[in-house]
């Protein structure tokens, strides 16, 4: 491209709006797979184009975002009852100290 020559179909003054990107937030307690490769690859050329439209993009990727796993498991310990399995004396001391520390 030639100095101080237009591109196609590029807008010529930037944006104010600015734009925040998030994607590939990979689950830590799972194999990847391809589908977080093509996550990745998608993420990035939304946030490239939006840039390219004159868009002030802020891009955020999360990594061993645990959140989620972690509610789940509280949640079990808080509304399900004790594992069948749960016979062995070491398991039942820490059921019996959950079940004083939470509520």
């Amino acid at each position: 491209m030639v100095d101080g020559e237009k591109q196609f179909g590029k807008p010529v003054a930037s944006r104010p709006e600015k734009v925040f990107v998030e994607h590939t937030s990979v689950n830590p307690n799972k194999a990847m797979h391809i589908g977080h490769l093509r996550n990745s690859i998608l993420g990035d050329t939304v946030a490239r184009v939006l840039g390219w439209l004159g868009f002030s993009v802020e891009v955020c990727n999360y990594i061993d975002d645990t959140g989620v796993q972690v509610v789940d498991v509280v949640t079990a310990l808080l509304y399900l009852d004790p594992p069948f399995h749960a016979e062995d004396p070491g398991f039942q001391r820490i059921w019996r100290r959950f079940q004083r520390t939470v509520f």
